[in-house]
Order: structure tokens, then C-alpha cells, then sequence
């Protein structure tokens, strides 16, 4: 919905003032997050919300209390920040409002390749949470995800199954993981291609996806659900295997200090071989053995572990494991015209960005190759 009219005399310098209101009457679980700096000059903006005082409880099997409220700020020098509380009862608390006001905030800057700025401006992150502090947070919410998603992976019967098959009992562990990475990376992956109907699995007596073997049953699935799937075989294989979620660098970075899983955008696979973890991007089509994805890289989240979970940081990339080359082999004519062929092939992310994933998506082959003339300026 848009709503247009005209405004006359409009010139540089003339200020435009507008005001709006969001109500959250019918969804009292929502909490705003205050974008405080746009890509325009802010003179001056005021916020404000009033939450609900009704009580509060999450909507899983725990049913937790979670009336409080935080926040996480990050605003520029000289922001006015508070919140104040109406006089309450043996009944009642009272109601909270809470309320910003800033004046002359900068624009977000807008340079070519620079890194995501969704949680470099300035912004108010809030929550409702039943815990006092992070760490409490992160090691009891990550202890009940790192259980929930254990419930999901398993393994299953189908899952032991197929790993002896694809392996044989004198491979080493990096021999067999070799083995199931490959064959993960050749069942389909739903977030490359398309997402399939529930009438379409219905037509092929295809049940819901429960865990990990109902993934296999199906040879496809999202990058999260098949990132899974080799942490599920990788157990099988006799190994210890854990799933990791983080945030995806190309949208923002992990903030510690905002407890909210919504932060977390995808998962990789973490497997310690001979002592030694070792990290895995199932979920990213064609992504090398070993090997992350760019937007995986360095990246933050929380990841399971021995009696539950941790905090975390993904490694980073060799620079020798991305890069691009280009190769041409032309012969130039007595006019100063080059003719032949440039070959530039890509390894790491460069490779990934231009890998076809699917008729019609658009994406670039493996290798560039450019045929054509080329006229040189000059013969020297």
C-alpha cells in the first residue's frame, strides 16, 4: 500500500516531517526493533512504544514466562533513552512506556564494497525474555535447541543404513566423510532450486519431514535440512558430529548482547576428526569439501556441544582457496585486431557466485569463456 500527493515548491534544504504508528494490539508477543538511522539526514525523530502488561508465555512446551522486556542500543552520542512506569497495583504493575529521541543523525554511508551495515547503525534491538543476563540466555535457550535439533537428526535406521552402504569398514573417518559429503551434495537442495508443493509430495506418497531419515527418503531438501542430514550420517559413521548456527555475514553480524535466536540465519556442519573440529557447508551447493562458504566465514551463532551448547565463531579462509584466474590466448592480425579466447575460471566463492544451480535462475557457469575481437590500441 502507498499513499501519493504532491507537495509544492519542494527544493534543496526543504524538510519533509512525517509521522506513523504501528499497533501491536492483537499480537502482544511482537517487540519493534527502531531503526534509528536511514539512508536520508535525520533532524530529529522521536519514538516510543507501550508494551502489554499482560503476562506472557512462550508458545512451547515449556511454557515460560516471559513478560520482561530488554533491549539491546546501539545509538549515537547524545541520544535520550528512558522508560518510565504509571503508578500500579497489587494487581497490576503499571504501565511501562519507553521512549527515544535523537536529533541530527547521519545518513547510512553507501560506498561500494563495504561490509553489511544492518547492525553497524544505529538501532534499538528489543525482547521479551525470562532471563536476567546473556549467558544465562545463551546456555539455557542453547541447551533446549541443541536438544531439539538432536530429536531431529538422529540417526534414524534409514540414516545407519545408507551410511554402510556408502562406506567400508577399513576407511578412515576422513575417507568416509569424504564418501557422505559427496553424497549430500547430490541430493537436491530446495533453497537452490524450488520448493516443492505439499500437494506434489502428497501425488508422490511422500509423508512430512520428521528427522533425518524422512530427508533421505525424499533426496532433497532446504541447506538446512541437508546440512543436518550429514551431521546425522556422520554420527552414523561412528563420529562426533555437531550443528552450528550462525548469522550470515552478508546480512549482519552476531550481537551476543540481543538474546534472540532470530539473529541466527543458517547452519554448518562441525565434525571432529582425529581431535580435531573441522568445519563443513553442506547446505551451499557445489561448496568444497572442508571448505565454507564466504558468508559462513568468520561468522557468529551458537553451536551444539558436549551437554549442550556454546557460543561461537566460524574459521575463516585461506586466500589461496579463493581466487579467480583468467587466461587468454589471442593472435593479433597486421590491423592491431586481437582474436581468441579468455578463460577465467573461478575457485572458492568466486566459483560458487557463477555456478549454475538451475535452469532459469541466471547464474554464470564455472568458467567464463569470451570469444570475440579485440582491438588493441596500440601494437607495443
Amino acid at each position: 500500500m502507498a499513499k501519493v500527493f504532491s507537495m509544492p515548491d519542494v527544493s534543496v534544504g526543504s524538510i519533509i516531517e512525517y509521522r506513523y504508528q504501528l499497533r501491536y494490539d492483537d499480537h502482544y508477543f511482537i517487540s519493534p526493533q527502531w531503526y534509528v538511522q536511514t539512508a536520508l539526514f535525520t533532524r530529529k525523530a522521536h519514538f516510543m512504544w507501550k508494551p502489554t502488561n499482560k503476562e506472557l508465555v512462550t508458545n512451547d512446551e515449556r511454557g515460560q514466562l516471559t513478560s520482561a522486556i530488554g533491549w539491546f542500543p546501539i545509538l549515537p552520542v547524545g541520544a535520550d533513552f528512558k522508560n518510565s512506569r504509571l503508578p500500579g497495583n497489587s494487581f497490576d504493575a503499571g504501565k511501562l512506556t519507553i521512549e527515544l529521541n535523537v536529533h541530527d543523525v547521519p545518513p547510512v554511508p553507501d560506498e561500494e564494497h563495504m561490509p553489511p551495515m544492518s547492525n553497524l547503525t544505529f538501532r534499538v534491538h528489543f525482547y521479551y525474555s525470562p532471563y536476567r543476563t546473556g549467558d544465562e540466555y545463551w546456555k539455557s535457550e542453547g541447551k533446549y535447541w541443541a536438544k531439539q535439533r538432536d530429536k531431529f537428526i538422529g540417526p534414524g535406521s534409514g540414516v545407519r543404513a545408507a551410511v554402510q552402504d556408502l562406506t567400508l569398514p577399513t576407511d578412515t573417518q576422513e575417507q568416509k566423510l569424504r564418501k557422505l559429503y559427496a553424497a549430500v551434495m547430490k541430493l537436491e537442495n530446495t533453497d537452490f532450486t524450488r520448493e516443492h508443493t505439499g500437494s506434489e509430495d502428497k501425488s508422490l506418497g511422500l509423508k512430512e519431514v520428521h528427522n533425518t531419515d524422512d530427508i533421505l527418503a525424499r533426496k532433497r531438501g532446504s541447506g538446512e535440512q541437508l546440512t543436518e542430514l550429514f551431521v546425522a550420517m556422520a554420527r552414523a559413521a561412528g563420529m562426533k558430529a555437531y550443528l552450528g548456527a550462525l548469522s550470515d555475514r552478508d546480512r549482519g553480524l552476531f550481537l551476543q548482547g540481543y538474546l534472540s535466536f532470530s539473529q541466527l540465519d543458517d547452519y554448518i556442519a562441525i565434525v571432529n576428526i582425529d581431535g580435531k573440529d573441522q568445519f563443513f557447508d553442506p547446505g551451499t551447493s557445489f561448496c568444497p569439501y572442508n571448505h565454507l562458504v564466504w558468508k559462513h566465514t568468520m561468522a557468529g551463532g551458537i553451536r551444539q556441544a558436549e551437554g549442550g551448547s556454546a557460543i561461537f565463531s566460524a574459521p575463516g579462509e585461506f586466500y589461496t582457496a579463493s581466487r579467480v584466474q583468467r587466461v587468454a590466448n589471442l593472435t593479433m592480425d597486421e590491423q592491431g585486431v586481437a582474436t581468441g579466447t579468455v578463460l577465467q575460471p573461478g575457485e572458492g566463492t568466486p566459483r560458487l557466485r557463477r555456478t549454475p544451480i538451475a535452469p532459469g535462475h541466471g547464474r554464470q557457469g564455472r568458467n567464463h569463456r569470451k570469444t570475440g575481437r579485440l582491438r588493441i590500441a596500440s601494437r607495443r
